[in-house]
C-alpha cells in the first residue's frame, strides 16, 4: 500500500472549503494503513509541540498518539500565557516555539491567540478548528486521530 497522500499544506488553517473532501480522504487512508499495520513514518525525526490547558488533555492524548504513530517526537506544553499576556513576551514565546518545533498544535486556545502564534512562530501552527473542515459524514466519530495525522502530515509536507 502506498503512503496516504495529504492535502496541500498551504490551504490548512485557515483551510478552504474545497479541502474538506481531501482531508477526509487522507484520514481514511491513514485509518486503513493503521488497520493494515503499515502506517508510514512520515513524521520521523520531526518535533511537535502540543500547547494545551487541562480541559484539552483528552484531545492532547489523541494528538500525541497520532503524531507518535507517524514517528514524531511530541512534547505536551502548558502555554503559560493568554490573550491578556504582554505582546512582547508572547512574540518571544512564539519565536522560541518556532525554534524548538517543526509544528505546534494548539488545543482549547482562543482563535485570537492562535492567530498571534501563527503570525510570529515561523512554523505551522495548527488548532482543533483545522479538523472541523473534514466531512463528518465520511468518517467514524472515533477517527479524530486519523484526522490529526492527515493535518499533521499536510502541514509538514
Amino acid at each position: 500500500m502506498a503512503a496516504p497522500s495529504s492535502p496541500p499544506a498551504s490551504t490548512l488553517c485557515p483551510s478552504l472549503p474545497a479541502e474538506s473532501h481531501a482531508l477526509a480522504q487522507s484520514a481514511r487512508a491513514f485509518r486503513q494503513a493503521a488497520l493494515d499495520g503499515r502506517l508510514p513514518p512520515l513524521l520521523k525525526g520531526r518535533k511537535l509541540g502540543v500547547l494545551c490547558d487541562a480541559p484539552a488533555q483528552a484531545e492532547a492524548s489523541v494528538v500525541h498518539r497520532a503524531a507518535l504513530e507517524l514517528g514524531a517526537h511530541v512534547s505536551l506544553v502548558h502555554p503559560g500565557f493568554d490573550e491578556a499576556s504582554d505582546g512582547a513576551a508572547m512574540l518571544h514565546t512564539a519565536r522560541t516555539l518556532g525554534r524548538l518545533y517543526d509544528v505546534v498544535a494548539c488545543l482549547a486556545l482562543s482563535p485570537a491567540l492562535v492567530r498571534h502564534l501563527r503570525a510570529a512562530a515561523g512554523i505551522p501552527v495548527l488548532d482543533d478548528a483545522c479538523l472541523e473542515e473534514a466531512d463528518p459524514s465520511a468518517l467514524d466519530p472515533d477517527d479524530r486521530r486519523f484526522l490529526w495525522q492527515a493535518v499533521l502530515a499536510a502541514s509538514l509536507a
